[in-house]
């Protein structure tokens, strides 16, 4: 059974998205099948695309797992009321492990989501 979700690209106080900045510097390639994995869990939903492109980080954060040629691209996401995602950080991965940094920068943008946006919680999609 099919679970569509709404996928939001987070943006800050100012209205950037950083996300899109972020997809944006990658190679066109890499652009182009990233936003086809966006597409596909809107249509069909993150548990759809199986453990091959999406995983479990920590508490409610989750990956998708886009390979393009040799490089590993990764989107960070959390999921909120109402069968929706945001993406919170894309980058390259070159480590075994997803860094810190990068997790960090995720959970600062999740609070700052959540501040923002009073009434959403989390929920499972």
């Amino acid at each position: 059974m099919l679970c569509p979700v709404l996928c939001f690209y987070y943006e800050d106080e100012t209205g950037h998205e950083s996300v899109v900045e972020e997809v944006g510097g990658f190679p066109k390639k890499a652009q182009a099948k990233i936003l086809r994995f966006v597409d596909l869990m809107e249509a069909e939903g993150p548990a759809r695309l199986g453990a091959d492109y999406t995983g479990h980080i920590e508490g409610d954060l989750w990956e998708l797992r886009v390979d393009s040629g040799s490089d590993r691209f990764r989107v960070l996401y959390f999921a909120v009321v109402n069968k929706t995602v945001v993406l919170l950080r894309a980058f390259l991965k070159k480590t075994g492990r997803t860094p810190t940094a990068e997790k960090s920068t995720a959970l600062r943008r999740r609070a700052d989501f959540l501040r923002r946006m009073p009434g959403m919680s989390d929920d499972s999609v």
